[in-house]
């Protein structure tokens, strides 16, 4: 995420990578102000057509579409303009799309909410995963980090015809490739592109750098260089990859809950037990399941408060994997600093 200006009560952002509309989602709450650009469809007489427009929405609700790379922002309108095509008070849905700009004005920003932020920018200089778009005459190697997406090299192979390069020239270009890929210092490498093509590169790095070919995923892609990485950047194979990270992370905080719930330890669940905690001062990392804060904001901002107050760290579980389900058939929990 690309913070544009940080002058509380408002922040402007820029959300670069899937994963920052899900950071996004956790900040966002009814009642608070955000402004951008949107569509409109408008009726004429024998047609109709979209219109782009500024507005500022009063939040309503807020909901992740996670195959479409959009957060959807349900408000009413309170600004406007151009002034003919907005009605003031009427019902308007902002989709907040990957690389386009929004200004959020909060009445209240806990501590959470700015961490949630810090996390998401904090990270935006390392990378994240390589991706590569090939066919048998081009490479374009570009590195996805949380900024945004930095294209890297741009490989030609070098001699033999376009259509019918004998063996040692393709190998001669492999060899360039993965030398290049070997750089970079990622956990996974997403390689696509249209032909064949990225499945003898595979084969051959599993021969020939078997080390980085334990790192390469493959991807259905239709076209080789630039096109292919933007192409890229819709896959499932992305977002999936992506998500790798958070969920080791969180599936770390999760075993550690339940191991200390099964010897009897330093755990506590259930919303009276983990208020009462929180009261004693006694919990050290607390732990919401994703679907408990979306649905219960107020219930979980008094939590987040009281949490705040003790110096406890705040997590918000992603219900996307095995821990994150675990989680939500317990409920709201935390870990202890010291038993009550």
């Amino acid at each position: 995420m690309r913070i544009l200006s940080q002058d509380y009560p408002s922040v402007k952002l820029v959300p670069e990578t899937p994963e920052d509309l899900w950071y996004l989602e956790k900040v966002i709450d009814p009642g608070d102000i955000v402004e951008g650009i949107s569509f409109r469809r408008f009726k004429a007489e024998t047609s109709s057509e979209k219109k782009k427009i500024f507005v500022k929405l009063k939040v309503e609700k807020v909901s992740l579409q996670k195959h479409a790379n959009t957060l959807r922002v349900l408000g009413i309108i309170i600004e406007g303009r151009p002034e003919e095509f907005v009605s003031l008070g009427s019902h308007h849905t902002l989709d907040i799309s990957l690389g386009h700009s929004i200004k959020l004005t909060k009445s209240r920003w806990l501590d959470y909410h700015k961490k949630m932020l810090e996390k998401a920018v904090a990270s935006s200089k390392r990378p994240k995963l390589v991706l590569v778009a090939l066919d048998d005459e081009q490479a374009t190697i570009a590195v996805l980090s949380e900024t945004g997406l930095d294209i890297k090299a741009e490989i030609e192979r070098k001699g033999g015809g376009k259509q019918y390069p004998d063996e040692s020239i393709m190998k001669k270009y492999f060899h360039e490739v993965c030398k290049k890929l070997s750089e970079f210092d990622v956990p996974s490498i997403l390689l696509g592109g249209p032909g064949f093509t990225k499945e003898n590169i595979y084969a051959f790095c599993q021969e020939s750098y078997p080390e980085l070919a334990k790192k390469i995923i493959l991807a259905d892609v239709r076209s080789p260089g630039r096109a292919g990485i933007q192409e890229m950047l819709s896959r499932p194979e992305l977002l999936g990859l992506l998500k790798e990270n958070r969920i080791a992370y969180e599936t770390g905080l999760v075993n550690k809950l339940l191991e200390e719930v099964s010897k009897g330890g330093l755990a506590v669940y259930g919303l009276d037990q983990v208020k009462e905690a929180l009261e004693f001062g006694a919990v050290e990392e607390l732990l919401i399941p994703e679907s408990f804060f979306l649905n219960n904001r107020d219930a979980c901002e008094e939590l987040m408060e009281k949490a705040e107050n003790v110096r406890a760290k705040i997590h918000v579980i992603s219900e996307d994997h095995d821990a994150g389900k675990q989680l939500k058939a317990i409920g709201v929990s935390a870990i202890l600093r010291f038993k009550i």
